[in-house]
């Protein structure tokens, strides 16, 4: 659990993905604000780092009291919903005491600069109510940087760490020249570069691929470093065996000709028949 607080950007609700929300829910952006911020404290109480594993899209349904928002948060890339459970994509990145720390030390440092202070000095005169007011509501991230200010630098990194894990077996050699298609938004996202980077070290006691090694296009891919991170990949891979009575090789009763293809059919066989006997 990661406190009695989240962080809450105050500019949320005018994201684009916020309108499309609204439009797919049919309800309106105030709505969809207070569903997130209900959906967001459950998980920061119940989750761990944001994954809930063997749940499914009803239950964020049944948080919100909506039906259909766990599909529209799929659909803006806010939920990952599979056999293995539910994520939040990055929330360990946002909401975990790590990130928080990170916040709220932002926070008290813009504070000082704009007073003249020494942010690195404790302020002994500053009343805590005062501290308490700025942990609540300025908890939101510094802006990042550039987009493409770090993106040659984190594809070496990301390709360094890969090409090591794959000497040791632990996941498939990454052979081609240039990075997968989705590597370069991953990196662009804020901090996604360093939990890639620890979901690499974790992949070779995630027992989920005895039966095959990750690829690096899966560790590019949307909420897959956050599952990893989270343990979802810890266990093996539940196995489909089939049910009582119920074998694989089991094939349908073929279909009988109903209709006018009887008819024909019927017509058909009385002219072999005939055929044969003169």
């Amino acid at each position: 659990m990661a406190g009695s607080w989240i962080k809450f950007r105050h500019d949320l609700i005018d994201a684009p993905e916020i309108r499309r929300l609204s439009k797919a829910c049919g309800v309106t952006r105030d709505d969809v604000y207070g569903k997130l911020f209900r959906l967001w404290s459950w998980f920061d109480r119940h989750s761990h780092n944001g994954c809930v594993a063997g749940e499914s899209g009803e239950l964020v349904d049944e948080i919100v009291g909506h039906s259909g928002f766990a599909a529209a948060l799929v659909s803006v890339g806010w939920l990952c919903d599979d056999q293995d459970g539910i994520v939040i994509p990055n929330w360990e990145r946002h909401n975990s005491e790590t990130a928080k720390e990170r916040a709220l030390d932002a926070a008290r440092k813009a504070l000082s600069r704009m007073s003249g202070s020494d942010p690195d000095t404790p302020d002994e005169a500053c009343p805590a109510a005062r501290r308490t007011r700025l942990e609540k509501t300025r908890g939101d991230n510094p802006p990042p940087p550039p987009r493409d200010a770090s993106l040659p630098e984190g594809r070496k990194a990301l390709r360094e760490a890969w090409t090591a894990a794959a000497a040791q077996g632990h996941v498939q050699p990454w052979n081609a020249s240039g990075m997968p298609d989705k590597a370069d938004d991953r990196l662009g996202e804020h901090g996604w570069l360093e939990d890639a980077l620890r979901a690499i070290q974790r992949l070779h006691g995630c027992r989920y691929f005895d039966n095959g090694k990750p690829t690096l296009i899966q560790l590019c891919g949307g909420g897959f470093v956050a599952k990893v991170l989270g343990g979802q990949y810890d266990e093996p891979k539940p196995s489909k065996k089939p049910r009582p009575g119920e074998r694989h090789d089991d094939k349908l009763p073929p279909r009988g000709f109903t209709g006018d293809a009887a008819e024909a059919f019927e017509r058909t066989r009385r002219a072999l028949a005939k055929g044969a006997t003169t």
